[in-house]
């Protein structure tokens, strides 16, 4: 599927100017049932590093 482009990688390479390395490394969608996804994309916090524990409000395993 020579020629091809991807519909995903060209939207957020526009909407948050990111380049084809940008596009590699893991995003906040990367991370399981995380509700609040579109509140950080709002803010413009695309990348995992991005997000901080706050963030997430990680609960104790039992």
């Amino acid at each position: 599927m020579a020629g091809l482009k991807s519909g995903f990688n060209e939207c957020w390479k526009e909407c948050f100017n990111l380049g084809d390395d940008d596009l590699k490394k893991p995003t906040i969608l990367d991370i399981w049932n995380f509700r609040r996804k579109n509140e950080l994309l709002s803010e413009g916090r695309i990348r995992i590093t991005d997000v901080e524990e706050t963030d997430i409000n990680l609960k104790e395993d039992k």
